[in-house]
């Protein structure tokens, strides 16, 4: 997702096979300047609202876009 290119993540190797690695971060290191905190308790273990870390304004920007 083009959104997510100004993170900058320490992460940790999961899983590595020959077509995928899978990963999970353990540190964030820089965020975009429209990062909001996430108001789900689940958000990380779940993953599956991808822009609820995103500023209201930018998120509805990204959506009219698609």
């Amino acid at each position: 997702m083009v959104i997510r290119k100004k993170i900058v993540v320490k992460i940790k190797i999961l899983k590595e096979t020959k077509n995928y690695i899978k990963a999970g971060v353990i540190k964030y290191i820089k965020r975009g300047k429209d990062y909001v905190n996430t108001f789900c308790p689940f958000y990380y273990a779940c993953g599956g609202c991808t822009l609820q870390n995103l500023d209201y304004d930018k998120m509805l920007e990204y959506k009219k876009g698609r």
